[in-house]
């Protein structure tokens, strides 16, 4: 994205990576979801802020593009980083998120975004 050379924090690189990511996965972008997971795996080697949260986007991002595997393989990662970070919030999050996996629970429908999005609306759903 244009602001990445601006941020050098890693934990903010991999929250920002996360919610790419995640927002992908539920616009149907698979090549920017790809790009973002792939930025996250590289930043998600050890426990610091934002790393389980982050794995836990992409994991529903995933889940939004009905790609079981891979989502599986993000919460379960999530869920260890927030276990040894005592993150109880994204521990709770990366178990519903993997049950919802494990029990092939579709994802929610896509909606339309709102008529005032302007040029994310017209970029994201080519209206």
């Amino acid at each position: 994205t244009a602001i990445r050379p601006f941020i050098d924090a890693p934990s903010s690189q991999v929250q920002i990576a996360g919610n790419v990511a995640g927002a992908a996965g539920l616009v149907g972008d698979l090549d920017r979801f790809y790009e973002a997971w792939e930025e996250v795996s590289r930043l998600a080697t050890r426990p610091v802020p934002y790393v389980a949260a982050a794995l836990i986007s992409v994991a529903e991002g995933a889940h939004a593009l009905h790609l079981t595997r891979q989502g599986l393989e993000a919460a379960n990662k999530g869920y260890q980083f927030a276990q040894q970070r005592q993150e109880v919030t994204e521990e709770r999050r990366a178990i519903e998120l993997l049950e919802k996996l494990r029990l092939g629970t579709p994802p929610p429908p896509c909606r339309d975004p709102p008529e005032n999005s302007g040029t994310w609306r017209t970029r994201c759903w080519n209206v």
